[in-house]
């Protein structure tokens, strides 16, 4: 199955598309595609603004209960409205307003392709106020 993912060419938002193995839960794995970076095969460059594994496990504001990469921990839709719940390890974005535009904008476009999707919402461990702020 074919899913679109967002990930960034320079600065700009541009879709990939990937193959998933074939699941209902299509918007959780297109999720995690994009929580997984770009494909090894990157010969076009494309890069993302996700905290990878290297960031997270070199981010200074780590805790010591932090994992090695940013999970995703629900995907809710209801009503047209996807809440996506992330890990903390999302935190290790380490601010700036451009970043955190487009870590919200790669999510937000992953999950609108899907027909079922008119509003996104990202929440870092249940919480949606105050998260991805520069």
């Amino acid at each position: 199955q074919q899913v679109t993912v967002y990930f960034l060419l320079g600065e700009e938002l541009t879709p990939l598309q990937v193959h998933i193995p074939r699941t209902v839960r299509v918007g959780t794995a297109a999720l995690e595609e994009l929580l997984w970076g770009p494909p090894a095969d990157n010969l076009a460059g494309f890069g993302t603004a996700i905290p990878l594994p290297d960031e997270v496990l070199g981010f200074p504001g780590r805790g010591p209960d932090w994992g090695p990469r940013v999970r995703l921990l629900s995907l809710n839709i209801r009503d047209g409205v996807a809440t996506a719940d992330f890990s903390k390890e999302l935190k290790a974005y380490g601010g700036g307003s451009a970043r955190v535009h487009a870590i919200g904008q790669q999510i937000t476009q992953t999950l609108l392709q899907f027909p079922t999707v008119r509003e996104v919402v990202i929440a870092v461990e249940g919480q949606t106020e105050g998260v991805l702020e520069p």
